[in-house]
């Protein structure tokens, strides 16, 4: 970081997965932060042709195309993207994904949560869902939500933020943070701006 009050969140290859037994969607992630904020996002998905870019107040593109979150769509009439690792235990994935079809709402899970993020900025997600993930994985992605009109949750090295990641009118009551949600449990008919998103956070 120096003295600038910038750091980059590098991550070279996100989906190491879908990379290493030939699928397509993986991703390269960078972010830049300043006072604790993400405020460049890049996510670039090679194999798919598309290149994601954000910065704050500027706007976020896919392919020089300016994307803007629909509000209306909730997670019953859009997928919410969805991923866990080893991080997580099988109770806790368990209860988000029965609770996610008990609300009528519907997963994808590609393999990669950086990229899955980046379709939340390009309205083709409600939101996304973590237990466990780490700053590199995810900080991109925020700059990129948020510029768009989406919102997240916040995590330890991001303040709260109007604008995990959802462009849903839809959001968890209460939240333990890790980098994305460490828990998450619905609540329907409750604006971002609502002050309980930012109860119980570790």
């Amino acid at each position: 970081m120096g003295e600038s009050g910038f750091t980059w969140v590098v991550d070279p290859i996100d989906g190491t997965s879908p990379f290493l037994n030939g699928m397509p969607n993986w991703c390269v992630s960078i972010a830049v932060l300043h006072g604790g904020r993400p405020v460049i996002g890049l996510i670039d998905a090679p194999l798919l042709e598309e290149h994601y870019a954000g910065a704050a107040g500027c706007g976020a593109f896919l392919n020089d195309v300016r994307l803007a979150i629909d509000p209306a769509r909730t997670l019953r009439d859009m997928p919410i993207g969805f991923g866990a690792n080893h991080h997580a235990a099988p109770e806790v994935v368990g209860a988000f994904i029965a609770s996610l079809h008990a609300e009528g709402g519907m997963f994808l899970r590609l393999g990669s949560g950086a990229l899955m993020i980046a379709y939340v900025a390009a309205g083709r997600l409600a939101g996304y869902f973590e237990p466990y993930m780490h700053a590199w994985d995810c900080l991109a992605g925020y700059c990129l939500v948020s510029e768009s009109g989406g919102w997240y949750l916040p995590s330890p090295t991001v303040p709260v933020s109007p604008g995990a990641a959802t462009s849903s009118p839809w959001r968890p009551a209460h939240a333990r943070i890790s980098c994305a949600c460490r828990a998450w449990r619905w609540r329907s008919e409750v604006e971002p701006s609502d002050e309980k998103a930012s109860e119980e956070i570790e």
